[in-house]
């Protein structure tokens, strides 16, 4: 007889729930949208600090020390000598106020150079070469003090770099220049995104400063940007989690009779809820993969196509987007339990209603 009745019961429930699937599409919608615009939101904003840390390692010292270092580390791959100041060049009656870097025997900004050499003159970037309309070959006077000394001096563009970030390529001149005496040493390291480790081992006896320290401003921007990214995967996945509630609300107030129905063979509240919640947790999983994919592909997209950005106004060139794999799995979490969180809330609540009330009303 029990069995007879579990079989019955079982039958109603998957009849009910067949039926029940039309309910839940609009939230089924709203979860897909919702990872999808997770996945491309948190992808924009870790492709804007991807972009700017690597410019910046890939570009300037990772450690400076003021004055000579001369030491060789397992942890360090270059150190070369340089200085590093502000300068005003003239070109065909165009001004401009840059920052010039020069600098010993060194292979580390080889890897920006696009055009030429470092050996017969001057590099400057590819959105200075443009904003002065100057090529390989061009003269260009630079104008820099020593002390309160001003100099002025002619030289020769023999090359054009690119770092990818505008106001690299638009504001900074290089110049191999083996002769002057230089104010700093630069360390290139092995793991550039850890410098305070090798300056807290290697460095206590000299005045130093890494490439985090003298960017503070940046790194706490960055740390503001992951927090940014966490509540915005929040309140999106909020969002998604009411259009849940009001469909299961939807649901069980348009069919009580049958839930009616279902209780009067036995099965209680708890238990119903609990198809409910299953049910909620399947169509979370399913959207969440949906939305995923989607975003996969619009990020994939992004990447191939790279939309401009306006120059002066962004750092850099085109839109960067960069997938964070610990941001997909936090949205992942985050869409199962607000699922779980708000099927649960939801049910208990709305399926307090009498039994005999709600097989009398359809009567």
């Amino acid at each position: 007889m029990t069995k007879l009745k579990n079989k019955a019961v079982n039958t109603i429930v998957k009849g009910f729930l067949k039926k029940s699937k039309r309910n839940f599409r609009f939230a089924m919608i709203s979860m897909t949208i919702a990872v999808w615009g997770i996945i491309v939101i948190t992808s924009i904003i870790n492709g804007f600090d991807r972009i700017l840390v690597e410019s910046i390692v890939n570009f300037f010292p990772h450690i400076i020390v003021s004055g000579e270092f001369n030491e060789e580390h397992n942890d360090a791959e270059e150190t070369f000598k340089f200085n590093y100041g502000g300068a005003m060049l003239s070109f065909r009656g165009k001004v401009e106020f840059i920052q010039l870097i020069e600098f010993d025997e060194s292979e580390f900004f080889s890897n920006t150079l696009i055009k030429g050499n470092f050996d017969d003159g001057i590099v400057i970037g590819k959105d200075l070469a443009e904003k002065l309309n100057a090529e390989i070959g061009s003269t260009i006077a630079v104008f820099k003090a020593k002390g309160i000394i001003p100099i002025f001096r002619n030289y020769k563009v023999s090359g054009i770099f690119q770092s990818g970030v505008y106001s690299f390529d638009s504001n900074i001149i290089l110049f191999k220049n083996v002769d002057d005496e230089k104010e700093f040493s630069g360390i290139i390291l092995k793991n550039p995104y850890k410098p305070e480790i090798f300056k807290k081992k290697n460095l206590k006896g000299y005045n130093a400063i890494t490439w985090k320290e003298s960017n503070e401003v940046l790194t706490q921007a960055l740390e503001v940007d992951s927090l940014i990214a966490f509540i915005v995967t929040f309140f999106i996945v909020l969002m998604s989690g009411f259009s849940i509630s009001n469909s299961i609300t939807f649901s069980i107030l348009t069919r009580k009779r049958e839930i009616g129905i279902i209780r009067s063979l036995g099965l209680k509240t708890g238990e119903i809820s609990k198809i409910f919640i299953r049910e909620t947790l399947i169509i979370s999983i399913l959207s969440f993969f949906a939305g995923f994919f989607t975003g996969f592909f619009t990020v994939k997209l992004l990447d191939f196509i790279k939309i401009p950005l306006p120059k002066g106004i962004f750092y850099l060139e085109y839109l960067p987007v960069n997938m964070n794999w610990i941001n997909v799995i936090i949205a992942l979490m985050l869409n199962i339990s607000i699922a779980f969180i708000f099927s649960l809330i939801t049910t208990r609540n709305i399926l307090k209603f009498d039994v005999m009330e709600a097989l009398r009303d359809d009567e």
